[in-house]
């Protein structure tokens, strides 16, 4: 996965989650673990090493 490709997985989520009622930070994260869930094991791996790294880069 790509950078580019990890900030799609989060905006789609967002947009999921923006229309769900209750707390808007539980809305992404119910729509990110829905949204990787349905997807193949190897996309959920690369989806955390770029987000291992991006964390990483900013600590």
């Amino acid at each position: 996965m790509n950078i580019d490709d990890f900030w799609t997985v989060i905006e789609t989520a967002r947009t999921d989650a923006a229309s769900a009622s209750g707390d808007p930070s539980q809305a992404f994260a119910s729509a990110l673990v829905e949204r990787l869930a349905a997807t193949w094991k190897q996309t959920i791996l690369e989806y955390q090493q770029c987000f291992d790294q991006l964390h990483g880069a900013i600590y």
